[in-house]
């Protein structure tokens, strides 16, 4: 790596600039090398690091931490250092710092502080799936005032466990404040998307729809800074269309969907949201819609064995009768 650093740096930095204050990739990767070399003697990855290693990084934390106050290549290699050192800590102290600077009044800190969560989801997506505290946290930021941090959010909340953000993302897509419901809605239909194969999912979120309608005056979501928001689960379900696009195989989603229906006979919220489902701008995508998928399917659970015992029936059969072919319906 230091071999790496020193091409680089020698190939790619301008006269006089230093190179921890270089934006070049190949440079902050040395940049990196160079503070582990300093602090540790050693620029190999912290993973399986000592303990040792680890309380070394505990005693310099808080000067690393100091350097996120810029937005430099310092600043850049602090971020990628830092990140490393959260996935393998035994503890919180640093992830916690980490959170800290996300809810700072400093923009720079904040910015830094998303950048260490970012390469924490590409250093170690498992650490992070199922944290609440990071998940509250991006919520908090879909309003934040910097059009870049809320975007990090926004491509960072699909990458976590749905089951922490789904409920209050889908009440923060009813919000009254514009930022709020416009980076929300974003991150609701980027959740949906990311999770397109996976019933579950759409099953949490018609649980969610449901409750809304049933406890219209919930509180308000983590996050949500607009006055007067009313949760309305149309708006919600004004975004099914953007998702349904974006689903390859409706087999999965089918046959358990419909397993939904006929238990939860009286869950308006589902006639609702096929409803939302079927409407297809463009004719040429209609053939997708799930609904149309599912109108012949739910006809045929509806009628009674005894429909099928005329083999004779064209009304049925159509030209299978002609042909001698038949259809065996078995477990309708």
């Amino acid at each position: 790596m230091c071999r790496k650093f020193q091409r680089a740096a020698k190939a790619k930095l301008p006269a006089g600039c230093p190179p921890l204050h270089c934006a070049d990739v190949d440079v902050v990767d040395g940049a990196v090398c160079i503070l582990k070399a300093v602090i540790f003697r050693s620029n190999s990855s912290l993973a399986g690091s000592s303990l040792t290693v680890t309380r070394k990084m505990d005693a310099v934390l808080p000067l690393l931490l100091h350097l996120l106050d810029e937005r430099d290549g310092t600043a850049r290699a602090v971020v990628v250092l830092i990140a490393e050192h959260c996935s393998i800590s035994t503890d919180n102290q640093c992830l916690e710092e980490v959170l800290q600077r996300l809810a700072s009044g400093a923009v720079l800190q904040r910015r830094n502080a998303i950048d260490v969560i970012s390469e924490l989801f590409h250093i170690s997506p498992d650490s992070v799936y199922c944290r609440q505290d990071i998940a509250n946290h991006l919520l908090k930021l879909l309003g934040d005032e910097e059009l870049v941090i809320r975007a990090q959010a926004t491509k960072l909340i699909p990458m976590m466990d749905p089951s922490l953000l789904l409920p209050a993302l889908v009440r923060l897509v009813c919000s009254s404040d514009e930022v709020v419901h416009s980076s929300a809605r974003n991150a609701f239909v980027a959740v949906l998307k990311y999770h397109n194969k996976k019933f579950e999912v759409l099953c949490m979120l018609l649980d969610c729809l449901s409750n809304i309608c049933q406890n219209p005056d919930l509180p308000q979501a983590l996050g949500d800074r607009g006055k007067g928001s009313k949760l309305d689960a149309d708006r919600v379900l004004k975004l099914i269309p953007q998702w349904s696009e974006s689903v390859e195989d409706w087999n999965s989603l089918i046959e358990p969907l419909i397993d939904k229906m006929f238990a939860e006979p009286s869950n308006a919220i589902i006639v609702r949201w096929e409803n939302r489902n079927y409407e297809v701008d463009n004719p040429l995508k209609l053939e997708h819609s799930l609904f149309d998928r599912l109108c012949p399917l739910l006809i045929i659970r509806l009628l009674p064995l005894r429909v099928f015992n005329d083999l004779n029936s064209s009304l049925i059969y159509g030209e299978l009768c002609k042909q001698g072919q038949f259809i065996v319906l078995v477990n309708l």
